[in-house]
């Protein structure tokens, strides 16, 4: 029995969904053999890079699932507003949901193990080995050429180095590929937490027995204070939340302070653009080297600035307005 999947490069959706950018062929047998009795087992020959492809569709997936779970935090935070002796307070006691870091760190290893992914495809490509080769990244640029030999990327062909020289997997170079991998590092030992300000109130309503007293579509949270209008004894509900979802400060440069999910997007575009020049390059063509340029001023992924950096555990409605207490 054969099975043949078709990866077109418009996409192809495979195993429940997840879509490949380019193309690829995976190509299975199963193996009926009676043998010594054990079942059936199946056989999967890729084609070339296509393997560094499924991990990244993989990597895409899960940035949908992350997306996702923030909607569902955030529908959580829609709550009535407790009063307190100075004002009324958001009480997100319920707790930060563990689901958004441990998505977070698959979709960073899936984004990095893909470049492992292509490393391999590209030695075996070559018609080499691909035990123990992985894609080289260094720290500054004069650690590359010992990265290329530590990695035994040279086994993918001298042409294949040339071109890797030309991306520059370091912090003087592509910086997005060092940041991916210094966060699947941190991400073996810790949780990355992203920070999560929240920068809107939506629809909100004051009332006592008699009925609403005040009514406010939108309360952008763009500053420390920001009059509201109640007392004890009175009801404040909140239709709706928005929250700013960002990597912390204490994330390098290209990421650092950046909104989540446009990064992350922003990274597997910047993860495809690689696989795809090696692709272009084990045609016998001559590539395009990816571009990376940092995050321009006017970037639409500046977004606005959160006026905390942290989380936030309660906001406070009071006679002074509106404050935020970590």
């Amino acid at each position: 029995m054969h099975y043949a999947f078709g990866l077109s490069p418009l996409g192809f959706s495979f195993f429940g969904g997840f879509t490949l950018g380019f193309g690829g062929v995976a190509s299975m047998r199963r193996n009926t053999s009676s043998g010594l009795g054990v079942g059936s087992a199946m056989d999967i020959t890729l084609e070339p890079l296509a393997s560094a492809g499924f991990k990244l569709a993989w990597a895409r997936r899960g940035i949908k699932q992350l997306k996702e779970a923030l909607v569902r935090y955030d529908a959580t935070l829609a709550k009535p507003l407790i009063f307190r002796e100075d004002g009324f307070a958001l009480d997100l006691s319920g707790g930060y949901p563990m689901e958004i870091p441990l998505i977070l760190g698959d979709v960073i290893h899936g984004l990095r193990s893909s470049l492992d992914h292509l490393a391999v495809d590209l030695a075996r490509a070559n018609g080499r080995s691909g035990n123990a080769v992985y894609f080289p990244i260094a720290d500054k640029a004069d650690g590359l050429e010992k990265a290329i030999v530590s990695k035994n990327f040279g086994k993918a062909g001298e042409a294949a180095c040339d071109l890797l020289r030309a991306i520059g997997p370091h912090r003087e170079g592509n910086a997005w590929l060092r940041v991916l991998h210094d966060l699947d590092n941190m991400d073996k030992h810790k949780l990355i937490i992203p920070v999560r300000p929240i920068t809107k109130l939506l629809d909100v309503k004051v009332s006592n027995a008699e009925g609403v007293k005040a009514e406010y579509r939108q309360i952008e949270l763009g500053s420390l204070y920001v009059k509201i209008d109640g007392e004890s004894g009175d009801t404040v509900t909140v239709g709706s939340i928005t929250a700013l979802t960002i990597f912390g400060d204490d994330i390098p440069p290209p990421f650092q302070a950046k909104p989540l999910i446009e990064t992350l997007e922003r990274a597997a575009k910047v993860v495809e653009s690689v696989i795809e020049a090696f692709r272009v390059l084990t045609l016998g063509k001559v590539p395009d080297v990816p571009s990376f340029t940092p995050f321009a001023e006017e970037d639409k992924l500046k977004g606005p600035q959160p006026v905390l950096r942290g989380l936030v555990s309660s906001v406070w409605f009071g006679g002074e307005g509106l404050k935020f207490t970590e």
